[in-house]
């Protein structure tokens, strides 16, 4: 089918080259470190910089981690932890068991009980459990960004090509790194707007399960896809795979606030489960 182009921006201002892409860009993810960081308890400060080295910025360093070893060989295989796919008329209402290895791991929801489990056995092997931290940081993250909880038939957005700005990118890369880039924000800079989160929110979102936040994500996707007043995908049946669309400062506008909310969300969580995994008096 020929390609079709449809004009939703501002005339277009910057170039670049295609890349796919599956997980919140490095800002994303150090942004839900530090704001983890920033409401640990002591013990759990401890606990966490006894496995990474001492450092005010450990969490946010290790967030990238599971990113950066995507090109080792020897973790090809954890590709699939990055993501779950739900579809528009799917559920997702029960936890499956703890996977036994991580060859057992299916998904992301897998991969976050699991690493919890090793995070939290003081027997297991100092290395075995930092690596555990470094995963579990980073899936935290990954879960709250809408698109990991993803449609199969466009890859989580990856298959939606998108022209951001001048930029050719893709719909995923778009909430991975590029709403968050427009910012122009360093992630410390990100995390001093950001982490306001009142004690009742706190309270609230560290209440959540992972189930609610699978829920969350795949109830917040139809906003990812609405690139103008939802009108797009009821003409096209939400199907995008043969569209460039063209993404400027309108859908950056309406869709940054929903960006902001996850990362701080992921933030809190993120605390409140290292928290109760590595400090015993906050269980």
């Amino acid at each position: 089918m020929r390609r079709l182009v449809v004009l939703l921006a501002l005339p277009l201002l910057l170039t670049a080259a295609h890349a796919p892409s599956a997980r919140w860009g490095q800002d994303g993810h150090r942004i839900v470190g530090q704001i983890a960081w920033n409401h640990l308890t002591p013990a759990a400060a401890r606990a966490v910089n006894d496995l990474l080295g001492p450092g005010p910025m450990r969490l946010a360093e290790a967030g990238t981690w599971a990113d950066e070893i995507r090109s080792d060989p020897a973790w090809r295989f954890a590709g699939p932890w990055h993501y779950i796919t739900v579809e528009d008329d799917s559920t997702f209402d029960a936890l499956p068991p703890v996977p036994e290895s991580m060859h057992a791991i299916r998904n992301i929801v897998d991969a976050l009980l699991y690493f919890e489990r090793v995070l939290a056995d003081t027997t297991a092997p100092r290395q075995d459990r930092a690596n555990a931290l470094r995963f579990f940081v980073h899936f935290v993250g990954d879960i709250h960004q809408p698109l990991h909880v993803g449609r199969g038939p466009d890859r989580g957005g990856n298959d939606v090509a998108i022209h951001w700005f001048s930029q050719e990118s893709n719909l995923h890369r778009v909430w991975d790194t590029h709403l968050i880039e427009h910012q122009n924000l360093s992630f410390s800079e990100f995390v001093a707007f950001l982490d306001h989160a009142t004690p009742e929110q706190i309270e609230a979102w560290q209440r959540a399960t992972y189930l609610d936040w699978v829920h969350e994500s795949k109830a917040l996707r139809d906003s990812v896809y609405d690139f103008r007043d939802g009108t797009l995908d009821a003409a096209l049946g939400g199907d995008y795979r043969d569209l460039t669309l063209r993404l400027g400062y309108d859908y950056a506008y309406r869709k940054t606030p929903l960006v902001k909310q996850r990362l701080l969300q992921a933030g809190i969580r993120l605390a409140g489960r290292l928290n109760a995994l590595l400090d015993p008096a906050a269980r």
